[in-house]
């Protein structure tokens, strides 16, 4: 029985990547554990890193798997890596990684590198993706705290608390408006829910879910 560790950095590759874990898995007779290192320090958490949490959480549910999101706190990737699969007994090492070219080699390394500098006893395999100079920039400006309301069969938002209100979240306002269009997070039920909010009124979609869940 070999276990095997998938390492997630974003969700464009993250189905990719985890198919191969679970064949992996499947074929030695062993967990497939889901790893992503939250390199983000505390006060730079935005918009994005939030919805990439989310994202992240609901792909590895999809596949019947819990994924460990790890603070790096100041330490080198491969070395986060290393400690979980050392912690969870890891055999294998499911990894993506672009093709670089020998100045972007020279010049910022490579994880696959660095993980053979710090592993024993763990086989890597080593998934081709794209370059992450492909992904788009998600347009929002960083949070702020903000308030959701009821007026009658909507849901409001307001930034001034008010003296009573249903959620406390934190908004996310799109760069290109002037109005409070953007994304809202709430918790329901323990869990993190975003909120599609146009001009301070929540999608009636959304709306719908949250009245089955208030």
């Amino acid at each position: 029985m070999e276990n095997i560790l998938v390492c997630i950095k974003n969700q464009k590759h993250a189905e990719l990547l985890i198919n191969r874990g679970k064949q992996l898995a499947s074929a030695f007779k062993g967990k497939c554990v889901l790893l992503h290192v939250d390199l983000y320090e505390e006060e730079e958490k935005d918009y994005q890193h939030e919805y990439l949490l989310d994202i992240l959480l609901h792909t590895a549910a999809k596949f019947n798997l819990s994924l460990q999101c790890v603070p790096a706190k100041h330490r080198k990737l491969a070395a986060v890596i290393a400690e979980t699969a050392a912690k969870e007994r890891i055999k294998q090492i499911v990894i993506g990684q672009p093709i670089l070219s020998k100045w972007d080699f020279l010049t910022k390394g490579s994880i696959v590198s660095d993980l053979f500098s710090v592993l024993e006893g763990v086989d890597l395999h080593i998934v081709e993706i794209t370059s992450d100079k492909a992904d788009e920039e998600i347009p929002y400006q960083r949070g702020i705290p903000a308030y959701l309301e009821k007026d009658g069969e909507e849901f409001t938002l307001t930034l001034d608390r008010p003296l009573s209100y249903l959620k406390k979240g934190i908004f996310y306002k799109e760069n290109s408006t002037d109005f409070n269009t953007g994304f809202l997070q709430v918790e329901v039920e323990k869990k993190p829910v975003f909120l599609k909010v146009k001009e301070g009124t929540v999608d009636k979609e959304e709306s719908e879910k949250l009245n089955r869940n208030i």
